[in-house]
């Protein structure tokens, strides 16, 4: 029996951001639920999806997550104490260098945290050294083609500055964290396994206009500060100022702004 206050056990509900939730929602649609399963979670961020597939495969399982972050894992483990949940496990580590035995794992997920990874190869490596012989491995991350509006307005307005040498950095930053399907496919049919179905799913972000877009918390939170990095340091807010007014105008246009996210949930066996 906790001692937490009514107000304590609501905070404990709110916790799946919208960003989150398609990619996770699929994720856990691909999951064979069997009992007595060793689980683990890469990027677990602040406990989706783990804690619903602890629920969701019971006592008999035990699951663990793995973040870089300690202040998400603080925040998962009070809402793994507050719903009273015994069969999971948060851990400070990284992809790469994970804190496990060798073959320990019946099932790896990670919900679009692979990409966000400073090494995929090395974090691939890693997964197959701690799977179990018939593991299953399944992974969510957004393709190449998300927020294609953002980046076609980047581009141009890259143009109109004069600085178009930049545009590689663009596309760089693009390819860096998110791979195109047949790479991301080919390097996980080269760590051995097998890649049973790839779903292809999309969601959008819709807003009034482009100021909308900006202003809103989680791309100011997630996106913002590495669009910066890949702009000329005296313009980037001028740059990035007259891309929101390309965005408007097309919202004022189409009547609305529709960021498409077009993604894949990977399903692969050891």
């Amino acid at each position: 029996m906790n001692t937490y206050t009514e107000e304590e056990l609501i905070s404990t509900l709110d916790e799946l951001p919208f960003w989150s939730a398609p990619f996770g929602f699929e994720l856990l649609n691909q999951i064979q639920i069997k009992k007595n399963l060793q689980v683990l979670d890469i990027g677990c961020g602040l406990g989706f999806p783990i804690i619903q597939l602890a629920q969701m495969l019971g006592k008999s399982s035990m699951c663990f997550g793995i973040d870089p972050s300690e202040l998400s894992i603080k925040r998962a483990e009070f809402k793994i104490k507050g719903q009273g949940i015994e069969n999971v496990q948060i851990l400070n580590a990284v992809a790469e260098q994970m804190p496990f035995e060798n073959d320990t794992f019946d099932l790896i997920i990670s919900n679009n945290g692979l990409n966000n990874v400073n090494n995929f190869e090395a974090a691939l490596k890693e997964i197959k050294r701690v799977a179990k012989r018939g593991c299953q491995l399944v992974f969510s991350m957004n393709t190449n083609q998300t927020f294609s509006k953002f980046y076609f307005y980047l581009k141009e307005t890259l143009k109109e500055f004069d600085f178009e040498d930049w545009i590689e950095l663009v596309n760089q930053h693009i390819e860096e964290k998110r791979p195109s399907v047949e790479k991301i496919s080919n390097l996980v049919n080269s760590y051995g396994f097998h890649i049973q179905n790839i779903t292809f799913k999309e969601f959008h972000y819709k807003y009034s206009d482009g100021t909308s877009f900006l202003d809103s918390f989680f791309i100011k939170f997630a996106f913002i500060s590495s669009w910066l990095k890949i702009l000329p340091e005296t313009k980037a807010i001028e740059i990035l100022k007259e891309v929101e007014n390309k965005l408007n105008l097309f919202a004022l246009n189409d009547s609305e702004l529709k960021m498409e996210v077009p993604f894949i949930v990977l399903n692969a066996v050891n």
